[in-house]
């Protein structure tokens, strides 16, 4: 009678992804046979059981996960030719050897065109930020990639948060003031849950309401921690159990095949599962759709030197309601959305045209050029000239 297969899967059970992925090798085994499953528990763990992998009883198989995959470890497995999955590592990091290997992960780069497409969808946004983890992670730059790539294809960019691997111990506080410094409203993807967790700290402690001035998404739907936050965590969840059993499959083929090796490493892709709502990325409220119309309304007619009586007017609503409302969804007064709106064309058309100041000022709603003059350094920090030198796209441009 041939003995089980002896199985060393390397993966960490105190977070969702990692119980979801085993959930999935279980599910494989039920139809498929059984295996000696054992879980390396330590690095130090699994680098004995490589090192014992040829000797009586040793491992016929290996399940490696991310966080176990030190650069020691995928040397010594390189070094053997035991059939290997990774999970969540790219080939790049095992080009050792080609045979008995496989890739297996999730879709990141769809996690974060998901993302983009969700929370674009939720209203209108001053800027939409990415926070990642504190040590990059190719799954990280991954979802990063894929969260810018969502939003440009959509017109928008993205401001990531960058703390850097050493500033974990004043994390909190940098973070924080990145935050507050967002224009807001904004919507935030956090490269998982429990990063998600501090983005809402961070947010409490920087007075930030959660979703009305920011709305946040974080990944891996682990219930235990979005179930529990201050407003709940909406998060993207990805297919792990799938991850595992097709994990489990190619391994399993793997060890069959014996000498019938493959001539080069299989890649196996997983689907995104979708987004799970709750509260802390929820649509724009009614008053969120009142500060819409009044953007809109300010695009269109700023040029015509409008004020603040014209947009309050084309609301319908009492002035002292429409300015609580910019108040609490714009972090700035009506006047001030005007007059950012205006300057936001203005330094457009310094960068990209060859209009004379004086005309840029009429065309942008400022009568008197002086004036603006004045209020560009005030709130730009630099002459318009200055800023045409330094941003514009013309070498030569037409003096004032």
């Amino acid at each position: 009678m041939l003995h089980p297969r002896k199985v060393i899967a390397a993966l960490r059970l105190n977070g969702a992804v990692g119980r979801n992925i085993l959930t999935g090798v279980f599910r494989y085994l039920c139809g498929n046979g059984a295996w000696d499953l054992r879980l390396a528990q330590s690095a130090a763990e699994l680098e004995a059981e490589i090192a014992g992998a040829r000797t009586v009883g040793g491992a016929d198989g290996f399940f490696v996960t991310a966080p176990f995959a030190s650069e020691k470890v995928l040397a010594d497995l390189s070094a053997t030719d035991i059939p290997v999955a990774l999970i969540d590592l790219p080939p790049a990091r095992f080009a050792g050897r080609c045979a008995n290997v496989a890739f297996v992960r999730n879709d990141d780069g769809g996690i974060g065109l998901l993302a983009a497409k969700h929370l674009s969808s939720l209203g209108n946004f001053r800027s939409f930020g990415f926070v990642p983890t504190l040590q990059s992670r190719d799954w990280c730059v991954r979802r990063e990639q894929g969260f810018r790539t969502g939003l440009a294809r959509k017109g928008f960019t993205c401001i990531t948060y960058g703390g850097g691997p050493d500033d974990a111990a004043c994390d909190r506080a940098r973070l924080t003031a990145w935050l507050k410094a967002l224009p807001k409203p904004a919507a935030v993807l956090a490269a998982f849950d429990e990063r998600a967790m501090q983005v809402l700290e961070c947010c409490h402690d920087g007075r930030i309401s959660v979703p009305k001035q920011l709305v946040l998404l974080g990944v891996d739907n682990d219930e235990l921690l979005c179930e529990n936050t201050m407003p709940p965590l909406a998060s993207i969840a990805p297919d792990s159990e799938t991850e595992g059993m097709r994990a489990a499959a190619t391994l399993d083929k793997m060890m069959r095949d014996g000498t019938r090796r493959p001539r080069r490493p299989e890649i196996v892709v997983c689907r995104v599962k979708g987004v799970v709502e709750r509260a802390s990325a929820a649509p724009i409220a009614p008053a969120g759709h009142l500060i819409r119309r009044a953007l809109a309304f300010i695009r269109r007619n700023a040029a015509r030197n409008i004020g603040v009586p014209d947009v309050v007017a084309h609301l319908g609503v009492s002035r002292r309601l429409a300015d609580k409302r910019f108040r609490e969804y714009q972090d700035e007064s009506i006047l001030q959305t005007i007059t950012r709106i205006r300057l936001d064309e203005v330094k457009r058309r310094l960068r990209e045209t060859k209009m004379p100041i004086k005309t840029i000022s009429s065309a942008c709603g400022f009568p008197d050029a002086n004036y603006l003059k004045v209020l560009f350094r005030r709130h730009v920090g630099m002459a318009m000239r200055d800023f045409r030198k330094l941003n514009g796209r013309c070498p030569t441009c037409p003096r004032s």
